[in-house]
């Protein structure tokens, strides 16, 4: 086989692929790779000469979507319309969401939270929360969240609803203790009449 045959298909989204047959011959054939899936075909055409836009299309004759130059675009027909197929074929690029807070973001986040976090109580203010404080500065809350958490902040160790229920528990086990000192009450002036 000649190099100009092969390097025709330099560059192509599949390569050719060297087998050694059952009977020791070895044979040459094109392969090809999902950008998905990484499932992978080969043709049975045993003729490399033939040029690439045909290769391509004896892929789709079995299936196939072989992309012209780049691999991650080729698609079994297992993946050919799925969403995994969707988000990976040319899609109109969105920008891309910072992974973490700016350092900018950081000091506004510090600086609430000098303003509304008691350290020491592992709880905010009265009205403040990680998501009033996102809200304000137009950032997510799980920002906030982690430079609290990573901060000399800390994690929330004290919930104002929790602290409520405490309290209202507390009451209620006060309001227990006097209805059973009333029953007893009752039951020995029942007792004694």
């Amino acid at each position: 086989m000649s190099r100009a045959t092969l390097t025709c298909h330099e560059g192509e989204a599949y390569r050719i692929t060297t087998l050694k047959s059952e009977g020791g011959a070895i044979e040459r054939r094109f392969a090809a790779l999902c950008g998905a899936c990484n499932e992978s075909t080969m043709l049975p055409e045993r003729d490399l000469t033939i040029p690439p836009i045909a290769v391509r299309q004896k892929f789709g004759r079995i299936g196939w979507i072989v992309a012209e130059r780049n691999a991650r675009h080729n698609r079994c027909p297992n993946c050919q319309g799925t969403k995994r197929d969707k988000t990976t074929m040319a899609a109109p690029l969105k920008p891309v969401q910072p992974t973490g807070p700016t350092i900018a973001q950081m000091f506004q986040v510090g600086s609430q939270l000098d303003d509304h976090f008691d350290e020491k109580a592992g709880r905010y203010e009265a009205g403040w929360t990680d998501e009033r404080i996102s809200t304000e500065l137009n950032i997510p809350r799980a920002f906030v969240a982690q430079v609290r958490e990573e901060g000399p902040w800390g994690k929330i160790r004290s919930f104002d609803d929790l602290d409520a229920l405490k309290a209202e528990a507390g009451t209620l086990k006060g309001m227990i203790a006097d209805f059973e000192k009333r029953v007893i009450d009752a039951e020995r002036k029942r007792v004694s009449a």
